[in-house]
């Protein structure tokens, strides 16, 4: 199988990087060949900014797109920026305080949560930025964040996502494993920084290759020419793929590069 696609889009956390947060050396070598043969890659994650352009140096060289599409780093190094509202930052605060649920949030970039949680804990961006725990967000100056992070048990989470929805209709929420929500602002998604990068680098949509793992990458999977899903997806995302990788994470991302670029 040959295509003839000029842009890979890679999701991070359970596609690219393993675990332990590393790029096996067989994957990196494959992208830095195919970096000289001309292919442009692209980090599309829910992570910091700051993440994702840690993990663009370490292949090479790449766009960025962080928080799911609310950032965007251009070619020229300048950002395309898009924040939730203040208004419906302090309704997430007043929402999240009264169902008793963990929220995180992001300013100058800095964590911030609304306690200690096992999910801070684990963030890998917590290990790259200063993390600030507030007990009580209604009683500190809020700021507009490009994202929030709102982590409760996995068999409330199918209940608390309709809603969030119906709450928050002028906002994007979506589903970034069985634990988590993530919210972005009205019409941002993995899809929307991505068309943003490919119009950047003057690629069409069709010569786009998304590859991800969870349900916030189904809107640039769906988007793109070629989409695919690495096997430890949710059947929900696997549904939408033109491929499906038989290896997972950054194993499947290599089967599949392999499979494309032969």
């Amino acid at each position: 199988m040959a295509l003839t696609s000029k842009l890979v889009a890679m999701d991070l956390d359970g596609t690219l990087i393993q675990a332990n947060g590393s790029i096996p050396d067989s994957l990196l070598c494959i992208i830095k060949n195919l970096s000289r043969r001309g292919i442009k890659f692209a980090i599309v994650t829910g992570r910091m900014t700051e993440t994702a352009e840690k993990y663009a140096k370490i292949i090479g060289g790449a766009s960025t797109i962080s928080y799911n599409g609310s950032v965007v780093k251009k070619k020229n190094g300048t950002y395309v920026k898009k924040m939730i509202p203040l208004r419906s930052v302090r309704n997430m605060i007043k929402f999240c305080r009264i169902n008793e649920l963990y929220l995180q949030m992001y300013h100058n970039g800095k964590i911030y949560a609304s306690g200690k949680s096992s999910y801070l804990s684990s963030d890998p961006d917590s290990k790259m930025v200063e993390s600030q725990i507030i007990a009580n967000f209604t009683k500190i100056k809020t700021h507009p964040t490009p994202k929030m992070i709102i982590a409760s048990e996995e068999e409330k989470m199918p209940s608390l996502m309709e809603e969030i929805k119906e709450m928050f209709c002028t906002l994007y929420i979506s589903r970034s494993s069985t634990q988590i929500i993530e919210v972005t602002p009205e019409g941002i998604d993995k899809k929307h920084g991505l068309n943003i990068v490919a119009e950047d680098l003057g690629v069409d949509r069709s010569d786009v290759i998304a590859i991800g793992n969870d349900m916030n990458d189904l809107p640039m999977i769906e988007w793109a020419g070629t989409g695919i899903a690495v096997s430890n997806a949710p059947n929900e995302l696997k549904n939408k793929a033109n491929i499906i990788s038989k290896q997972t994470s950054s194993a499947g991302v290599q089967e599949a590069l392999e499979l494309i670029f032969h």
